[in-house]
């Protein structure tokens, strides 16, 4: 559970460049003046969490905090309630931290797990803290050129050549009803000027077998100047109700020690490109033959 967990931060870390979908835009906002943070996140019929997503840029550092929290009831009437609190930071340089605690249970004293991601786009490089086991994967994000990415391709027999990569499989998907959008006008958070943003999207009844239209709801109120959404709800019949709040905002530069490993993690490196680990780094301790 906990892998799967934490792969799943990894990749919504590492994926910001999202794809933009096509949005139709009500009142005076024009489809160029959306934010790609504003991408709704019921796309494809999937579930998934509105997470603070801090883009790199430089000049403009940041501290803060967060929770999500998610309510769904069930048919009996009864309510499920998951919470998850996270630290998110920037500084100058483009460098971003995001750090998120999920609660297992409701007990007095409950579970937790914590998973820190690390971005240093200047050096292509990513981290992974895992603070329960002391343990920290490097990845190497360094783009690939032209010509290494033909030397990766595998070796023909015949030819002796690099063999193209085999096509990938066509997957169709059936047309997803249409995001209407609405700016509402210029809010104040935390000081800090807003824009907010309201997204409909409708599911027409017998679409997915359901026999009323769904209605599918979200709001964000995102900062320009610090390119993050400082609150954003979702409101979605298959789910329930989820809602982001970013807190206790700080405008100075934060500490250089929050974008480094600590001197007592393990640390390994995830080579450029591959999903092969290897020891790397002083605090690896060296294994006995």
């Amino acid at each position: 559970m906990r892998i799967s967990f934490t792969t799943c931060i990894l990749a919504g870390s590492l994926c910001l460049a999202l794809t933009v979908p096509t949005l139709h835009a009500q009142s005076t906002t024009t489809t160029s003046d959306l934010p790609t943070q504003f991408i709704s996140m019921v796309s494809g019929g999937a579930r998934s969490t509105l997470f603070p997503m801090l883009t790199s840029i430089k000049s403009a550092p940041i501290s803060a905090s967060f929770q999500i929290e998610s309510k769904q009831v069930l048919a009996n009437g009864s309510t499920i309630t998951d919470t998850r609190t996270g630290k998110i930071a920037r500084d100058s340089e483009g460098r971003t931290y995001f750090e998120l605690t999920t609660v297992r249970s409701l007990e007095a004293n409950p579970p937790s797990s914590t998973t820190i991601n690390i971005s240093d786009p200047a050096r292509h490089t990513q981290f992974l803290l895992m603070p329960d086991t002391h343990v920290a994967r490097r990845f190497d994000m360094t783009p690939l050129h032209t010509g290494e990415a033909l030397q990766r391709r595998p070796v023909t027999p015949e030819t002796g050549t690099a063999a193209a990569s085999p096509a990938r499989p066509t997957v169709v998907r059936s047309s997803l009803p249409a995001i209407q959008k609405e700016n509402l006008g210029v809010e104040s958070m935390e000081g800090i000027p807003v824009q907010h943003y309201r997204e409909t999207q409708t599911i027409p009844a017998g679409q997915i077998g359901n026999d009323q239209d769904l209605v599918i709801t979200s709001e964000f109120w995102y900062s320009r100047e610090l390119r993050l959404n400082l609150k954003a709800t979702r409101n979605d019949p298959r789910f329930g109700a989820e809602t982001l709040t970013v807190s206790d905002v700080d405008r100075a530069e934060p500490p250089a020690s929050q974008f480094e490993i600590p001197a007592d993690y393990t640390v390994t490196d995830v080579p450029r490109n591959t999903g092969v680990v290897t020891p790397s780094g002083a605090a690896v301790p060296a294994e006995k033959p």
